[in-house]
């Protein structure tokens, strides 16, 4: 049976040749998208005993995501009863001298269990430990990446003393190569002991991020209300700088690191499981006319003593020899798919360089190429039990193909337009760059003044779209008296004279910084428009106070709202202070971590910050519209795949409504052959044979649409005109060649017509 199969195929390859490449070309697709999927979100984490990880975040009445300070961590770390581990970590500005240049790296400070928390195994060296803390060294541990690039994989780097913040730090180990830094890029990191540390006993500055392991037979739930019961007992304890704090969230490590992506990857592999369902539809169409056409065989083997389940048999075993074809050619299509997805896929993606077509993808494809045939093989096998085309087969092959080709065509042409038009940034990034760098906090405010006088340069503390989470709560003068919990919060940006101008934040009313606005001027302040409408609603801000600790400030203007975060989210509200009048805590922070933009080249900039301060340390340089770029990424790459999805699956809609209606125009050209005889027109022929199709493709146009508006926010109606003009086009190419088809000499001498 299986030799006579692929016999018949051999002897035929206009019909297995196109079948086999078109299923290749689905499987392949599969392949990519699922390899994807399975690097990103099924494999699990390359921690130790992963599942028991948990990403730990500390929440406010005003945020649900936000980070924990030094003593409620330590105070939760030694009263939980749920978490045999609980580590934190922070960013750690780093300033590398090597040969006396100065350069800023990105760093990150962590507890001394987080390691052996997260069961890392270094490459080389040893990584920090619990018994690191209280030593009084400074110890560090490079990430593999910086010590390929830095210090070309040199196994002597073991034990080196390297200069970092103008202090000597001792290399201990590399990080192994496929490790990461759940939620934080860091290419060096150092001990943060909590009960040396200078924030040891300031509950009110909020810097840490924390994981957990839970204790065998513990829950998620349990752990929650565990950490929920104690932060009640600290925000009684400590009920003024605790006020706004709630129960942490808790959630589970994959779970945290995997959902950014995890919706545009499974809409992706839900396309693609759609285009391979056109595909299987469409072969199934082709099987089902070489079963029509072989008809008469059939009938002479049945009359001969050939039993229906040999013939079955027979019809089913050639779509598995097609899919069996088609599985190497798509798995190889599929290894392409996935290197041009981890080119040109978002960088920030965790774990999609180990996107491979392992065991796992190819159990999958293998049950995708089982489950494909039997579809195919449905209409064939319906046919030979009937002896007539099921009525059912070619309509539901139309309506399937055309409201999966408008949901997908819709959903690619609503990412294009959220791309070519994206929700306002609120500033201009084209033709600016911009870096972070550090500074000794003495150099501050001589560096913001030169900087100031070097044209358009500019410094933040956080540009837009950086990501940085930097926010202050304050009290509005004159408004209703508000309990700690109550009182508004905002982003606090510190930024220097000429940011607004630089970037091209609108100021809306009142006034931007000046020069004057210094430690000898009184404080000042400007918010945007969101935190206008939000906290002073009817009242005018502008000349009205508020007070940031214990500081009152006054309103000098209102400018335009930026995004903090992405292009989705909801605009938070934005308070702007002069960076020169920082002092104390504040200045340490923004001389530890500044970003400064300006429109020019990266000499330019380079040279502007080495003539404000040769003391500064500079990071790299990038085009500051890669800020948008990187916020657009996910979108984009997802766009790019189902943009060629939804053509595929376009073609594939032509191609089968185009066989369906050619099929069923062929069985019954001897009935249109009578009927021209004895008198029908032409054109009521055309007419009655465009009828169904054209009512079963505003069927499938309609569900098409349906799916379209429950997960798409763009009008559907255009994908559908376009899906339903090109399907009827397609239908009425066979229908209008029935006059020409169809003679008295054709209905005489078919022998195989019904």
């Amino acid at each position: 049976m299986v030799f006579q199969t692929l016999r018949q195929l051999v002897r035929q390859p206009g019909f297995s040749l196109p079948a086999v490449v078109l299923l290749a070309a689905a499987i392949g697709a599969n392949a990519g998208v699922f390899s994807l999927i399975n690097a990103v979100l099924l494999r699990s984490l390359p921690f130790e005993s992963p599942d028991s990880l948990l990403w730990i975040w500390a929440a406010r009445v005003d945020r649900d995501r936000a980070f924990f300070s030094l003593p409620d961590f330590v105070d939760l770390a030694a009263r939980n009863r749920t978490l045999s581990g609980f580590e934190a970590f922070a960013n750690w500005g780093v300033t590398r001298v090597e040969r006396g240049e100065r350069r800023r790296l990105t760093g990150l400070r962590v507890t001394p269990g987080l390691f052996d928390l997260l069961g890392v195994r270094p490459a080389l060296g040893r990584m920090l430990r619990p018994a690191d803390a209280g030593s009084g060294e400074r110890l560090v541990v490079l990430s593999h990446g910086t010590w390929l690039r830095d210090y070309g994989g040199s196994p002597a780097i073991v034990n080196q003393r390297i200069q970092l913040n103008d202090e000597f730090y001792t290399v201990i180990g590399v990080a192994p190569r496929e490790f990461f830094f759940p939620g934080a890029d860091g290419e060096m990191f150092t001990m943060l002991d909590p009960y040396a540390d200078p924030l040891r006993g300031d509950r009110g500055t909020n810097f840490l991020r924390a994981m957990g392991r839970l204790k065998p037979g513990a829950g998620i739930a349990t752990a929650r209300e565990d950490l929920a019961v104690i932060s009640e007992d600290l925000k009684r304890l400590y009920p003024v700088p605790n006020a706004k704090k709630t129960a942490p969230n808790v959630f589970p490590l994959h779970d945290e690191i995997t959902g950014p992506y995890r919706a545009a990857l499974h809409g992706t592999g839900a396309a693609v499981a759609l285009v391979l369902l056109l595909g299987c539809v469409n072969l199934g169409n082709l099987l089902l006319v070489r079963v029509i056409r072989r008809a008469a065989e059939f009938r002479i083997r049945l009359a001969l003593g050939a039993g229906m389940r040999q013939l079955v048999t027979q019809v089913l075993a050639e779509p598995v020899a097609i899919f069996a074809a088609a599985l190497p050619l798509g798995a190889a299509a599929g290894i392409a798919i996935v290197s041009a997805c981890v080119r040109w896929a978002p960088v920030e993606m965790p774990r999609l360089r180990e996107a491979s077509l392992d065991l796992t993808v190819f159990v999958y494809l293998t049950a995708l190429a089982l489950g494909g045939a039997l579809v195919c093989s449905i209409a064939p096998a319906a046919y030979l039990h009937l002896r007539r085309t099921p009525a059912w087969a070619g309509r539901a092959a139309i309506v399937v193909e055309t409201a999966s080709c408008v949901f997908l065509l819709t959903f690619a042409v609503d990412l294009v337009s959220f791309l070519r038009q994206p929700p306002d940034a609120g500033f201009e990034p084209a033709g600016k760059v911009h870096s972070r760098l550090s500074l000794p906090v003495s150099e501050l405010p001589k560096f913001l003044t030169a900087l100031d006088a070097g044209g358009l340069v500019a410094a933040t503390n956080a540009l837009p779209l950086s990501g940085l989470n930097v926010r202050t709560d304050f009290e509005i003068d004159g408004a209703a008296s508000a309990t700690a919990a109550e009182q508004p919060g905002a982003q606090q940006r510190f930024v220097s004279p000429n940011y607004f101008d630089v970037l091209a934040v609108p100021i809306r009313r009142g006034r931007a910084f000046t020069r004057f606005d210094n430690q000898e001027s009184k404080p000042v302040a400007i918010v945007d428009e969101t935190a206008a409408r939000m906290f002073w609603k009817d009242r005018e801000p502008l000349g009205s106070h508020i007070r940031i600790g214990e500081t009152r400030v006054e309103i000098a203007g209102i400018a335009g709202a930026v995004r903090h975060f992405s292009m989705e989210e909801p605009l938070l509200p934005t308070i702007y202070l002069p960076a020169m009048q920082t002092k104390g805590l504040n200045s340490s922070f923004l001389a530890s971590s500044l970003s400064v933009v300006a429109a020019s080249t990266p000499q330019q900039l380079s040279g502007a910050i080495r003539g404000a301060s040769s003391l500064a340390s500079i990071g790299t340089i990038t085009q500051t519209p890669d800020l948008i770029d990187r916020a657009l990424k996910v979108k984009r790459f997802q766009a790019w795949l189902l943009g060629g999805f939804s053509v595929i699956a376009l073609l594939l809609s032509i191609a089968g409504t185009f066989s369906v209606v050619g099929l069923e125009t062929g069985r019954r050209r001897r009935e249109y052959g009578i009927r021209l005889a004895i008198g029908a027109t032409p054109s009521q022929l055309v007419a009655e044979g465009v009828r169904r199709p054209l009512r079963d493709i505003a069927i499938g146009a309609g569900l098409g649409c349906l799916a379209a508006l429950a997960f798409t926010q763009h009008s559907p109606l255009p994908a559908a005109t376009l899906c339903a003009a090109v399907a009827a086009l397609a239908a009425l190419i066979p229908v209008a060649r029935i006059p020409a088809a169809t003679s008295i000499y054709q209905c005489v001498n078919d022998p195989s017509g019904r």
